[in-house]
């Protein structure tokens, strides 16, 4: 079997990093910018797994110490909030690899690897992975190189007549990554919560402190980009999305009651394929929901319709667990 080296590199080597994240083609969330809003820098790990000096992957890694009580010995856990993307898809070069991962992982003495189910490899499909993996979200993933018509005809009618319905009702797009914008997406957001516990659907929210970091960790200079929908020049729903080289994936969004009222997101999701395909974009990555989401008794099933209708191509993913001492 294929040996492969661990190379460690500085959060604050970026170039370096986006050199090699390019020769692997990795995605937006091998980026550590949206991990440092909830970690210190000093957790990150951006590794590097070479054959000789050549990338064969490239993964995030977060060190997690856990304490329940000061006489009992903290645990150590290593938390990927992606899998790794890798060079090659051949079977016994991805199984080389995470061969190398379960090696790194228990010579820095983790008690645990944790690789969350988010874009990336098929877990459970990996030999040395496959007893630790459990399927959990489902993502959906536009082929953006497409024409916008393919895109167009794979989309749900339901889909294609809200986004007649909001154009003609004076709808206009436009891209604003400002503090400003960061604070209407922020109410967007607050208003989408709300509207989710209704339906019982517990979603996260985050203070203004959480949007301002965020602005300036990853929207003012980095790979984050909000697009707002407006009508007579008044905000109705704002998404967000990160990008990296020719992939992006939609991460947070909201819209206002008049917008859900004109359909303002489905034009906006629109307007964002229309804009990444314009720029040579390849994939978009619109965001995933639990696997159960699918069963109509669910109460995140209307979300999975959302995001499904859309035509993207439905992808499982797994979380991996595993204990390592």
């Amino acid at each position: 079997m294929q040996s492969f080296s661990i190379n460690e590199i500085p959060v604050e080597a970026k170039a370096e990093w986006h050199r090699i994240l390019e020769e692997v083609n990795g995605t937006p969330l091998h980026l550590p910018d949206p991990w440092l809003l909830n970690h210190k820098p000093e957790d990150i790990s951006l590794v590097a797994l070479m054959s000789g000096k050549q990338a064969a992957g490239i993964a995030i890694a977060v060190r997690q110490v856990h304490r329940v009580m000061r006489f009992i010995p903290a645990t150590r856990s290593l938390v990927m909030p992606a899998p790794p993307i890798l060079a090659d898809c051949t079977g016994e070069y991805r199984e080389a690899v995470y061969q190398t991962v379960l090696a790194y992982a228990k010579e820095k003495d983790y008690q645990t690897l944790v690789i969350e189910p988010r874009w990336g490899d098929d877990l459970s499909t990996i030999g040395c992975l496959a007893g630790s993996a459990n399927p959990e979200v489902t993502e959906f993933v536009l082929d953006l190189r497409l024409s916008l018509d393919q895109i167009l005809g794979a989309m749900h009618k339901k889909h294609r007549k809200n986004i007649r319905t909001a154009s003609e009702a004076g709808i206009l797009c436009k891209q604003d990554s400002s503090i400003e914008g960061m604070m209407i997406l922020q109410a967007m957001q607050a208003h989408a919560v709300d509207r989710g516990r209704d339906r019982g659907n517990i979603f996260s929210s985050v203070d203004e402190r959480y949007y301002r970091k965020a602005y300036t960790l990853v929207y003012q200079n980095g790979p984050g980009h909000l697009y707002l929908a407006l009508r007579d020049g008044k905000p109705l729903a704002a998404l967000a999305c990160l990008e990296s080289g020719k992939k992006a994936i939609t991460v947070r969004s909201g819209s206002s009651p008049e917008g859900y009222e004109l359909s303002a997101m489905y034009l906006l999701q629109y307007e964002l394929i229309k804009d990444l395909k314009q720029r040579g974009f390849e994939e978009l990555n619109i965001g995933g929901v639990p696997l159960a989401a699918s069963e109509s008794s669910h109460p995140q099933h209307g979300l999975y319709e959302y995001k499904r209708y859309y035509g993207g191509r439905a992808c499982v993913r797994s979380r991996v667990t595993m204990k390592l001492q």
